[in-house]
């Protein structure tokens, strides 16, 4: 997210911003701040000898998954969907490569039978969805 800092002086000479943890807000030369990560910044404010400064607190983004659980046959795709408060896309992994298979876009494929745990991960937020990959039920002759 960006914010919008604005400072004005009484005369009329422009502030200068600056930010104590750029790894976690930056905050450009017309005061538009932008939250990079989790954490606190001090954003400075300075203008004729003046100096006065803002606490940037920026929040874990928060995870839901479009399941929690998932029961799959081998070969099987299903494509996940994360939303993430933060609008960033997430990134995807799983427990068991020999399980389950996920490209960057959260598509699923099931391999060979098993439990395996897909993981979405954003700034160092972790959820997970239990897939389960079961083989098909034989017909009877």
């Amino acid at each position: 997210q960006t914010y919008q800092l604005k400072a004005t002086t009484s005369t009329g000479h422009a502030p200068t911003f600056k930010s104590s943890k750029s790894s976690v807000a930056t905050v450009e030369e017309d005061g538009t701040i932008t939250a990079i990560k989790h954490g606190s910044a001090i954003i400075k404010v300075s203008c004729d000898n003046t100096k006065m400064q803002f606490q940037v607190l920026v929040k874990k983004p928060t995870i839901q998954l479009s399941a929690s659980t998932l029961t799959l046959k081998p070969g099987q795709s299903v494509q996940m969907k994360a939303n993430v408060s933060s609008g960033i896309p997430v990134h995807w992994s799983v427990s068991n490569i020999n399980i389950l298979n996920v490209t960057d876009t959260g598509l699923v494929t099931a391999r060979q039978k098993g439990k395996a745990y897909l993981y979405a991960t954003k700034d160092g937020v972790k959820v997970s969805c239990i897939i389960k990959v079961i083989e098909p039920k034989k017909k009877k002759k």
